[in-house]
């Protein structure tokens, strides 16, 4: 068994939280996000030894986001050419959305994804993938996580501790530190 040394326990929280999810997952086959949220945690971990919980939290949200997902799909696996639907209305959004995740480099999933809104089916099809590929692998998870981070690599090769939160992120951060308890929106 490999020793870890941190100054924070929550850092330690931050890679138990993915543990469960995989207990979950093996024991459930589902949900098929819980191998690819541990293995983005563990390679944050190892990346980012002197990262704080949330700054890992932070970094691991833009990977395992629905508009970062979707933009895999798109730019990297070509998934919207294997989806088939029969609602003419999610057809249209998901082609929209393909439309503009083309368009987009990987730089700008990373600082300006939270702008952008797609269709769940894309990112849903890619933790489906993942999931598949855990099974099909025998459950083995460092061979699911190497193929897994190869995959997301472009987008984790540019995330950092200290990355710029969006602005609804930093807005709950600043009326938290004021003592607000409660936030509500119009």
């Amino acid at each position: 068994m490999q020793s870890v040394e941190t100054a924070s326990y929550e850092r330690l929280e931050f890679l138990g939280d993915g543990r469960q999810f995989l207990i979950a997952f093996t024991r459930l086959l589902t949900p098929f996000t819980a191998i690819l949220d541990l293995s983005v945690m563990h390679y944050l971990f190892n990346k980012f030894a002197k990262a704080t919980c949330g700054q890992l939290s932070w970094a691991r949200q833009r990977v395992v986001c629905n508009t970062t997902l979707a933009w895999l799909a798109v730019n990297k696996l070509n998934v919207q050419k294997l989806l088939l639907q029969n609602n003419a209305v999610l057809s249209f959004a998901i082609r929209s959305a393909v439309d503009l995740l083309e368009s987009m480099t990987a730089e700008e999933i990373v600082s300006d994804g939270w702008k952008i809104d797609v269709p769940k089916p894309l990112s849903d099809v890619v933790e489906a993938l993942f999931g598949a590929i855990f099974i099909d692998i025998g459950y083995d998870y460092e061979k699911t996580a190497a193929i897994i981070c190869d995959a997301v690599r472009e987008i984790l090769e540019l995330l950092s501790p200290d990355m710029p939160r969006d602005p609804s992120s930093r807005l709950m951060v600043f009326v938290g530190k004021m003592g607000c308890r409660k936030v509500k929106f119009r």
